[in-house]
């Protein structure tokens, strides 16, 4: 977890850098480490993508209680081409 932020935190352009994407993000808790990390995040927008409809959910949940700019969305690559996968800041 601390790797992954302390890279995160080292990139020049990060006030560049609109929206934070995963793909098979399951429950948020990667984003969700993320947005809550550091004051550099509360303004950047996280989308995670995942199969299951109840992560989508979980993670709708906890973006409400922590009041991040966390949008889920369901996607499953294996019968979706990544063509359809929309990414908007």
């Amino acid at each position: 977890k601390h790797i992954i932020l302390k890279k995160l935190l080292s990139i020049k352009n990060l006030p560049d850098i609109k929206t934070i994407v995963e793909l098979g993000s399951g429950y948020g808790s990667k984003l969700i480490s993320i947005a809550t990390s550091s004051e550099n995040f509360k303004s950047k927008n996280f989308i995670g993508f995942d199969i299951s409809s109840n992560a989508a959910l979980i993670n709708q949940y906890f973006a409400k209680k922590y009041n991040l700019n966390l949008k889920s969305i369901i996607f499953d690559y294996r019968k979706q081409p990544f063509s359809e996968l929309v990414i908007e800041s």
